[in-house]
C-alpha cells in the first residue's frame, strides 16, 4: 500500500499531504478536511501513515454518505479492522496494494 498524492472518495478528489502541520494535536497521525478536500498525515513511521490514511479515508466515506457526527472511537476501531484486513490479505486487491 502506497501513500498517494491524491485519492478519490466517492465523487470527490482529495489531496494527500505528509506534513508536520496537523491541527488536531501532537498525538494525532492524520486528519481530514472534507470542506477543503485534503488529508494530512504526520511524517512518522510508514506503517502509522498507512493506518492513519485508512482511518481518514473512512472519515471521508462516512462524510460522503451524510454521517456528519462520527464517533472517533468507532472510526478508529473500524479503521484498525479494515487496515488489518488489507495487510493480512495482500492478494485480496491484486496489485493495488503492496505491503511495503
Amino acid at each position: 500500500m502506497n501513500i498517494p498524492e491524491k485519492i478519490k472518495i466517492g465523487s470527490l478528489n482529495y489531496t494527500v499531504e505528509v506534513t508536520e502541520h496537523i491541527k488536531c494535536g501532537q498525538d494525532t497521525y492524520g486528519e481530514i478536511f472534507t470542506n477543503d478536500l485534503e488529508i494530512r498525515l504526520r511524517p512518522v513511521a510508514l506503517e502509522r501513515q498507512k493506518f492513519a490514511l485508512v482511518h481518514e479515508i473512512l472519515h471521508g466515506i462516512l462524510d460522503n454518505l451524510g454521517y456528519v457526527n462520527q464517533e472517533e472511537e468507532y472510526v478508529h476501531k473500524l479503521g484498525a479492522a479494515l487496515y488489518q484486513l488489507i495487510v493480512d490479505n495482500p492478494d485480496l486487491f491484486g496489485n493495488a496494494i503492496e505491503n511495503k
